[in-house]
């Protein structure tokens, strides 16, 4: 459910907060939301590596995996740096201003 509100809204103060949602479920942990947060990774990749993707689509992809790296850094890190890097690199260089801003905080997060 929450994974859906990313999918279909385009208000970044709506989108900030699903992705703040989205890190407190991570901290809850267990089997079953280990499950759908893994799957919400993958649509997170297909989004950001989508040339098709909106950009509301890759803004709210940066915030959930940037939440990801924030709550389970050990876990993740090396997932995401390895696969992700190169994209959100090339976000930064992005026309939106949004995309652009979060692509760094998410590049700002992983450096530290």
């Amino acid at each position: 459910m929450v994974f859906q509100q990313f999918s279909l809204n385009t208000e970044e103060r709506v989108l900030r907060k699903t992705a703040e949602v989205y890190g407190k479920l991570l901290r809850v942990g267990g089997t079953k939301i280990a499950m759908i947060l893994e799957q919400n990774a993958l649509d997170a990749t297909k989004w950001l590596k989508s040339e098709a993707s909106k950009e509301n689509k890759k803004f709210a992809a940066i915030l959930a995996l940037k939440e990801l790296l924030i709550e389970a850094p050990q876990i993740t890190f090396n997932i995401i740096i390895e696969s992700h890097l190169l994209i959100v690199l090339t976000l930064i260089k992005n026309k939106n201003f949004m995309l652009r801003e979060e692509s760094l905080e998410f590049f700002d997060v992983c450096v530290k």
